[in-house]
Order: structure tokens, then C-alpha cells, then sequence
């Protein structure tokens, strides 16, 4: 019984793997990655915005580590994008309002280039308030 079992378990697997594709894939490899960190301070109804260097194509990912005023951490929320540079100003393709986290709040798959992280007042801060963002993205 057991081996008309495994002699069937076996006729099923070649038959299985006979239908299947010649062609083979790689898994993607992540390139290392780096991490930069932009600290400063944010004044009520302002904007600042960082540019960083993705010298690879890969994963870029945010984090927006501290938010404090008077040194204590907030409840206040700000809006934070990722995008591109544009004269003065950095031009974002996506943004999230939200407080200090350790979660990823922006990702996404980048080409190398120069890209910028933007945060803005969205109406919410009562007062100046001091800011840590953390920006992964790989590295060569």
C-alpha cells in the first residue's frame, strides 16, 4: 500500500512539473540601504523641505521619528511629502498627515535621482515645533 501510494505521490509531481514553464526567476534583490535623518523646526503656517540623493533604484521610505514642542512630544499633526525638487520649493506626488511614529508613513519604488521630503503647518500647530524625520532609501 505504501508504495503504491508513493509511486502515485511521485507520477503526480512529474506530471506537475512537467506542465509547468521552462522559464526560471530570480527574486528581486533590495540593494543596501542608508538612512538620513532631518531635524529642525517648524513655525506655525510654514513649509521647509529636505533634498536627499537616491543614488540606486529601490525602496524610499519615511518616517517621521519626533514631533515635540517646548521639548514634549505633541499631539499636533503635520503634513509630510515625498517628491521632487522644483526651483525653491519641492513639488510632492504624495503626502500623509500625521504625528511622530516609529511606522513607515511614505514608501515607495525609486529611480535614482534627487528627490525631497516637504513638511507643512496644515492648520494644526498651536506653536513652533521641532521635527525628526528619518528617510531610508538604498545606497551604493
Amino acid at each position: 500500500m505504501f508504495r503504491s501510494c508513493l509511486l502515485g505521490l511521485l507520477g503526480g509531481v512529474l506530471a506537475t512539473s512537467a506542465c509547468g514553464s521552462n522559464t526560471t526567476t530570480s527574486p528581486t534583490v533590495e540593494p543596501a540601504s542608508t538612512s538620513e535623518v532631518w531635524s529642525s523646526t517648524l513655525t506655525v503656517g510654514a513649509s521647509k523641505f529636505y533634498s536627499f540623493t537616491v543614488p540606486l533604484a529601490g525602496t524610499v521610505s519615511v518616517q517621521m521619528k519626533q514631533l515635540t514642542q517646548n521639548g514634549a512630544a505633541t499631539t499636533e499633526q503635520v503634513t509630510l511629502g515625498l517628491g521632487s525638487p522644483r526651483g525653491i520649493d519641492c513639488a510632492v506626488s504624495g503626502s500623509v498627515v500625521a504625528g511622530a511614529s516609529d511606522s513607515v508613513l511614505l514608501s515607495g519604488q525609486q529611480t535614482s535621482g534627487v528627490y525631497c521630503i516637504r513638511i507643512w503647518d496644515n492648520s494644526q500647530l498651536s506653536k513652533t515645533t521641532a521635527f525628526s524625520v528619518t528617510i531610508n532609501h538604498p545606497k551604493q
